[in-house]
């Protein structure tokens, strides 16, 4: 990992807050014109919500939902209870550490527990909400030789200040400590994501790429990839091109590259999924007709819906594509109000799809909704029916 890429990576960063980004539905399209007799009249069309059709795909989107809370385990989760029992080295069994703090044992001067005291004070100074004193209390044993405190303190420190602190702040004590590491911001990014304030968590994230000194490749695919789910929605087509190119070079890391092309996808589903649809061997026509039943339930107009029957067409060798090219000819139909103009259109459109034949069972439905606008009270009827099935 080479210094230019964290420079690239933090002045991406230097603005980012969060903002998820949602993908949009089909526009609608615009009025269409009808000529009852010689006259012209302007038809606003309706929106039409269709049933969704009786398919399942299998899990397509990468699962990204956890890949923030790196380097967190699925055990360990903000809290503000100490990682280290320190209760269980100097009281009885039964009594907890806040008793502990009410009795002010912190004060207590004994060689035999000289750490694990101070460990009790940090925590008696947190449970006061006195962060700064906690933070430098722990800071003294962070290089402790008792069993399980130096491991403990990293944590603690996090789950203290993400506590009571923004990210500005924290960053405040943490210098004057003398306690700022990559790794410690690491564990408070993902503390700060994992209660909900994401913009602390991508400018812990923009101190952990600063302070990085060894360029670990790994620990900064991880930092891109939080950076790119959880920053402004500018900079996260800018950040997942930055973690796409850490993945360059004769031996790229596997976890960056399985992170680029995750974080790509989800970042810019309708366009950014080819490396992730190849890596994952997903068929293409899968993962196309599943990016149109994300949609079904977006209302549309007759145009709309024949749009998507005729995107279903072109995905053919898909048996999911029988049931979804029915129901979205039969919403077209609805939406058209049986309407001359537009069912004269819907007909003219699928004259090539009975043509050519592409989806085995289709031509009865096709054939179908190409002559109701020869049989109008067939048309007011069928619509009639449909709408109270499908109530809108």
């Amino acid at each position: 990992m080479t210094r230019r890429l964290a420079r690239l990576s933090i002045c991406m960063l230097a603005a980012c807050a969060p903002k998820p980004a949602t993908p949009g539905a089909p526009a609608p399209s615009t009025a269409s014109a009808e000529l009852p007799g010689s006259r012209a009249q302007i038809r606003a069309p309706i929106l039409i919500r269709a049933p969704r059709p009786d398919v399942t795909f299998p899990d397509l989107v990468p699962d990204l939902a956890e890949e923030p809370r790196w380097p967190l385990t699925g055990m360990q989760h903000p809290s503000l209870q100490p990682s280290y029992d320190v209760a269980d080295t100097l009281a009885e069994p039964g009594i907890t550490w806040t008793e502990l703090c009410a009795r002010s044992v912190d004060r207590r001067r004994d060689p035999s527990h000289h750490d694990e005291l101070i460990y009790l004070g940090a925590w008696c100074a947190a449970e006061r909400r006195d962060p700064e004193t906690a933070v430098g209390l722990l800071a003294q044993v962070r290089g402790s030789a008792v069993p399980g405190i130096a491991r403990a303190v990293p944590l603690d420190v996090a789950n203290i200040l993400v506590d009571s602190q923004d990210a500005e702040h924290a960053d405040q004590i943490l210098v004057h400590a003398q306690l700022r590491s990559a790794q410690l911001y690491d564990l408070i990014a993902a503390a700060y994501f994992e209660i909900g304030r994401n913009d602390d968590a991508v400018q812990a994230t923009t101190s952990a790429l600063q302070l990085d000194q060894r360029y670990d490749r790994a620990a900064t695919c991880h930092r891109l990839a939080r950076a790119a789910l959880l920053g402004r929605e500018a900079s996260r087509v800018l950040l997942a091109t930055e973690l796409t190119r850490a993945t360059n070079g004769k031996t790229p890391d596997p976890q960056c590259v399985e992170l680029a092309a995750g974080v790509e996808c989800a970042v810019d589903p309708e366009a950014g999924c080819r490396t992730y649809i190849v890596n994952h061997h997903i068929d293409d026509a899968v993962w196309r007709l599943a990016k149109i039943d994300e949609h079904w339930r977006d209302p549309q107009t007759w145009d709309g819906w024949l749009d998507v029957a005729l995107h279903i067409e072109l995905l053919t060798a898909r048996p999911e594509s029988l049931p979804m090219l029915s129901v979205a000819v039969e919403a077209a139909v609805v939406a058209s109000e049986c309407r001359q103009l537009p069912l004269q259109t819907i007909s003219n459109r699928l004259d090539r799809m009975v043509r050519d034949g592409h989806i085995p069972g289709a031509a009865g439905k096709l054939d179908w909704a190409r002559t109701l606008y020869q049989k109008p009270d067939d048309c007011a009827a069928f619509r009639t029916k449909w709408l109270a099935d499908n109530p809108q």
